[in-house]
C-alpha cells in the first residue's frame, strides 16, 4: 500500500505519478520496468519515490488491485447492472462489460497481464496467487447463489466447480476470442495506445457461446429473475475476461 505521504500529495502530482506508472508497466514487462524512468517521466526526485512506495513491488501491487480495479469498477457501474434473468444471464453480461473495458483500456491490459502471468518474475506469483484466489472465491460464493435460486446443480462439489468455471472463463474465453477475431485480448492490446473498435454484437455472441457451455456444465436449466449484484465483482483488474473481470 502506499505510505501517507502519497494520498497527501496535490491531485495533479500524484496524477502524474500514477500515469507514468501506467505508462512504464504498460510498455515493457514488469521484470524490466524502471522506478528511475517513472520518476523522470513524473518529475519527482527518485527519493521522493521511496516516501510513496517501498518499492515497484509495492507500487505495482496498489496499482493492478486498487487504482486500476477502481477504474473498472468505474466502467462497470457505468454500464449498468446486469439484466434481471438468472446468474447465466448476470455473467453474459459481465463477460461482455469485461471485453468491453479492455477494449477501451489496451494500456490497462498490458499492466494488468503481469499479475495474471508473472512468467519468471518471482516477486509477483504472490500477486497471481491472489488474483487467482479472489477469482475462485467469487466464482464459488456466485455458484452458490446460483444454487439457491435453483440455476445450479445442488449435486456439483463448488469448490471444484468454481476452480473449473474460472479456468474456463479465462481460458475458454481466450480460445473464442482467438477463433472469432483471430487473437486473444492480450493480443489485440499489445501494441495498441488507443481503443480497439469491435462489434458490440459479435462480443454478446462470444459471451453467449461462453455462457451457454457453462451453463451446459453446471446449470438446472431453470431460470429466474434475479441478477448478481455489480459490486460482488472481485475487486481486481482481470485482463478481459471477468473470470468473472
Amino acid at each position: 500500500m502506499p505510505k501517507p505521504t502519497f494520498f497527501n500529495l496535490p491531485d495533479d502530482k500524484r496524477s502524474r505519478v500514477v500515469e507514468a506508472a501506467i505508462d512504464e508497466f504498460a510498455s515493457r514487462p514488469y521484470s524490466k520496468a524502471s522506478i528511475s524512468r517513472i520518476c523522470a517521466v513524473a518529475d519527482i526526485a527518485k527519493g521522493s519515490f521511496y516516501q510513496y512506495f517501498t518499492g515497484k513491488l509495492d507500487l505495482y501491487r496498489w496499482l493492478v488491485f486498487d487504482e486500476l480495479g477502481s477504474r473498472k469498477m468505474a466502467f462497470m457501474r457505468s454500464l449498468g447492472p446486469p439484466p434481471p434473468g438468472g446468474l447465466f444471464v448476470s455473467f453474459e453480461h459481465l463477460v461482455v462489460a469485461g471485453m468491453r473495458w479492455a477494449l477501451a483500456n489496451p494500456r490497462y491490459v498490458r499492466v494488468a497481464e503481469w499479475s495474471l502471468n508473472p512468467g519468471h518474475a518471482s516477486d509477483l506469483r504472490p500477486i497471481a496467487n491472489e488474483v487467482h484466489a479472489m477469482t475462485v472465491q467469487g466464482m464459488r460464493a456466485w455458484l452458490e447463489q446460483g444454487q439457491a435460486a435453483g440455476e445450479v446443480r445442488s449435486d456439483i462439489d463448488l469448490d471444484v466447480s468454481a476452480e473449473l468455471t474460472s479456468t474456463l472463463m479465462r481460458s475458454g474465453l481466450d480460445s473464442l476470442l482467438r477463433r472469432r477475431l483471430g487473437a486473444d485480448m492480450w493480443e489485440l492490446s499489445a501494441k495498441a495506445d488507443e481503443p480497439l473498435a469491435v462489434d458490440q454484437d459479435l462480443l454478446r455472441e462470444i459471451a453467449h457461446e461462453l455462457l451457454g457451455f457453462v451453463r451446459a456444465a453446471v446449470g438446472t436449466g431453470e431460470g429466474s429473475g434475479w441478477a448478481l449484484d455489480i459490486d460482488s465483482l472481485p475487486h481486481m483488474p482481470p485482463k478481459h475476461n471477468l473470470e468473472p473481470s
